[in-house]
């Protein structure tokens, strides 16, 4: 094997250029120096197209139903993360209020402000803050949706009742296909009510089916609390 000769980017065998080694040109003699370069830009312009030709005849390859199926499931996970990206927005939380017996008899036996809303009925309350388990519950606020389109909620018990834009989207009453049209970036009031939870069976959750189909519990930062200086909107189109 010759040796190895660099040309730019490009590497060569001197015993495949032969004696057109850059190295071994002639400086006393410009014609034949011109020649020679101009032929070994031929030999590496040969190769340069080659290597484009082979690229684009793989970019020509059909692509298979396989390779379709996993590009759109990675463009189904991006977008998901989007949603739940916290620099698509700086929320708080909702806030809570907790009834001993039922909304608003009475002064709530605790108030604060829950990043997400996923309620577990069995689990322990604070003592200190808590005399006794509460029986209802009250979740307001505002939600932002990260993008815009056609948007389903769900709440994962058929007792509670929730508003999305002051239009009733679970509970007694709402349609069993409800959705409501958001747009990407607008502040919508979001209240969620809960009676009798000693009665409830699995967890109270605010979810959301977004637009391109991800079901999900609503994060935490793109919720955000009702005294935030937010704007008012008028109601959303059903």
């Amino acid at each position: 094997m010759g040796r190895v000769v660099k040309f730019g980017i490009m590497t060569f065998d001197s015993t495949v250029l032969g004696r057109f080694d850059p190295s071994r040109v002639p400086r006393s003699n410009a014609d034949d120096c011109i020649d020679r370069r101009r032929l070994l830009r031929g030999v590496v312009g040969s190769a340069l197209w080659a290597s484009t030709a082979a690229h684009v005849s793989r970019a020509a390859t059909p692509i298979t139903a396989a390779d379709a199926l996993a590009e759109a499931e990675l463009k189904r996970a991006a977008q998901k993360g989007e949603l739940c990206s916290a620099a698509i927005a700086t929320g708080t939380g909702l806030r809570g209020e907790y009834f001993a017996v039922a909304l608003d008899r009475g002064p709530p036996l605790m108030v604060r402000t829950d990043a997400t809303v996923d309620l577990d009925r069995s689990l322990e309350w604070p003592i200190l803050r808590v005399s006794q388990k509460p029986s209802a519950v009250r979740w307001s606020g505002w939600v932002k949706p990260p993008t815009p389109g056609r948007y389903r909620f769900h709440t994962g018990q058929a007792s509670t009742r929730l508003w999305v834009s002051q239009q009733l989207m679970a509970g007694e009453g709402a349609p069993a296909d409800a959705s409501i049209e958001l747009a990407a970036g607008r502040f919508y009031p979001v209240k969620l009510e809960a009676d009798h939870l000693e009665n409830l069976e699995g967890r109270v959750r605010l979810e959301w089916t977004a637009p391109h189909g991800a079901r999900f519990v609503i994060p935490r930062a793109l919720l955000f609390l009702p005294t935030d200086s937010v704007p008012m909107v008028e109601p959303a189109a059903r």
